[in-house]
């Protein structure tokens, strides 16, 4: 989970991503967004999924980071884009 990765440890690892993949797939869901606190968060809920016991700003703070990170050096881009890219280049 990349929240629990968070943006310092990302940053070490970057670069090595950044070498060794032409692309990368970058995808959130619901629960990505989802405080600790938030109403319907059940305790069991939290103690299953660890990336809950991270708050949710210090989740955006964290996706805020890499993405601008990555948009540095990568283009963004639905799975439909980067689909039809593959298909004309190969």
């Amino acid at each position: 989970s990349l929240a629990l990765f968070g943006a310092r440890r990302f940053r070490q690892v970057y670069g090595l991503l950044r070498r060794r993949q032409p692309w990368l797939n970058l995808e959130f869901h619901g629960i990505d967004f989802v405080d600790p606190g938030d109403a319907g968060v059940s305790p069991d809920l939290v103690a299953k999924q660890p990336d809950l016991r991270v708050p949710l700003a210090e989740k955006t703070a964290t996706y805020r980071a890499v993405l601008r990170q990555i948009g540095e050096d990568y283009d963004f881009g639905t799975l439909e884009q980067m689909t039809e890219h593959l298909e004309a280049t190969s």
